[in-house]
């Protein structure tokens, strides 16, 4: 293969191919620039791309093992003094990770006019409470409270109890119906 080269005798001719070399290679630099914005650009789809797999997976995976839905339902509960005494739990092992609903149904009667009636449940076995108080208008009202609130599950074990405790120890506290639900959102 011969190799030839062609001699510039005057400066014009260098000038003019200088000028193209230079439109080539700034067209060159204009088109990597464009690749490599695409490139971001298509790393950025993928990622949020990976994310909706993600959550479609966690939603397939949910929906192939079933929604997870637990309760206990506790009836004609007495509550016998003026300290807390457990009235119903809920306590279940390899609970698949993920939003629950946790859900409280309590109906009651407390023959008090005066005193109250002092309810708490904790949702790690007794470490943490959640105390409320109701007090009646009459001694024969039977009182409901529907109490729910979500909750982020990331351990294989929950383990919910609810306490009740009368404010005399000589009033009649009596809970008919306690239903504890476990119910998962995603």
């Amino acid at each position: 293969m011969a190799l030839g080269y062609i001699n510039f005798n005057d400066g014009a001719q260098m000038g003019s191919v200088r000028d193209k070399l230079n439109t080539f290679n700034n067209s060159v630099v204009q088109e990597v620039n464009g690749l490599i914005t695409d490139v971001h650009n298509l790393e950025n789809t993928v990622a949020q791309q990976g994310t909706d797999i993600t959550q479609l997976q966690l939603k397939v995976a949910i929906l192939e093992n079933g929604a997870y839905y637990e309760y206990e339902k506790y009836q004609n509960v007495t509550v016998p003094s003026d300290t807390y005494n457990v009235v119903g739990a809920l306590a279940r092992n390899d609970v698949p990770d993920g939003v629950y609903e946790v859900k409280f149904a309590l109906t009651y009667t407390l023959d008090s006019v005066t005193h109250s009636a002092y309810i708490r449940y904790s949702l790690d076995g007794g470490t943490t409470w959640y105390e409320f108080r109701r007090e009646p208008k009459d001694k024969t009202d039977r009182t409901a409270i529907f109490y729910a609130f979500p909750i982020d599950v990331t351990g294989p074990d929950v383990h919910i109890i609810v306490e009740a405790r009368k404010e005399d120890s000589g009033d009649n506290f009596e809970i008919q119906f306690l239903d504890i639900i476990l119910d998962r959102k995603k």
